[in-house]
């Protein structure tokens, strides 16, 4: 129908059995739809110092510019909403 959506794939489960596959991540990035960060692991950022925040998310963009080859990943959604 031409709609296109964004998606937030938590990059760390991204092949594993009953998740999104990297194949199936690399044809929604080339059929037009947006990728954003969702973390490698699924933390809850608001809870975790300042490091882990910094490898969730800086890993998770890397991953997801790997797998698609988009250039940089700007946008992402934090796991559970939290926030600080």
């Amino acid at each position: 129908a031409g709609v296109r959506a964004t998606f937030y794939p938590t990059s760390g489960w991204l092949d594993r059995p009953g998740f999104l596959s990297s194949l199936q991540l690399r044809r929604l990035a080339g059929a037009g739809h947006e990728i954003g960060g969702h973390t490698v692991t699924h933390p809850n950022l608001a809870a975790a110092n300042r490091s882990k925040q910094l490898v969730e998310l800086v890993g998770a963009r890397l991953q997801l510019e790997a797998v698609t080859g988009l250039g940089t990943i700007t946008g992402m959604a934090s796991p559970y909403g939290a926030y600080d």
